[in-house]
Formats: structure tokens, sequence, C-alpha cells
């Protein structure tokens, strides 16, 4: 799951798994892209990272293409993009 956000907010690994309830191992292979945070997991993790809500669309784009692949990353960016105009019709 290699991303800069994390390493941007300058946050321990053992602190960001003790905040997300995420165990340390498992967070840190996650990070280095050697293992897979499940979508429970994912959601804590961006809740614990208290991002804004570019840097949480960006990490969600990008947690979905690692994860579940090119063609399923196109419908979700789809998907996306049709909720932020819904949501700027609303605004």
């Amino acid at each position: 799951m290699k991303f800069k956000i994390i390493k941007n907010k300058k946050l321990p690994v053992y602190a960001l798994a003790k905040k997300s309830g995420i165990d340390r191992s498992h967070l840190s292979r996650a990070i280095t892209g050697e293992r897979k945070l499940s979508p429970e997991a994912f959601d804590r993790l961006a809740q614990t990272l208290e991002l804004t809500p570019t840097e949480e669309r960006k990490l969600r784009l990008f947690y979905v293409a690692e994860n579940f692949g090119d063609h399923r990353y196109g419908k979700y960016v789809d998907f996306i993009s049709k909720l932020s105009r819904l949501d700027e019709a609303f605004a």
C-alpha cells in the first residue's frame, strides 16, 4: 500500500497501530506493500490519520486500485466523480 500520506503525517507506525486498533506488524507490512488491509482496517486507518477530504479521496482511490485492480478502480473513480458532482449541486 506504499503511500506518502502516512509518511507525511510523521506518525510512527506503532502510534498509528495503537490509535487505529490495527496490529502493528500488519500495518507496517501494509505500508510497505507486503500485505493488504481489509476495507474495515483501511477505514480505521483513514479516520485515525485525520485526513483532509482531498487526502482521503486520494488515499481511497489508491487503496481501491491497489487492492481490487484496474477494472474496479475505474468504476470507483466514476462513482466518486458522480458523488462529487451531486455534492456540488447541493452545496
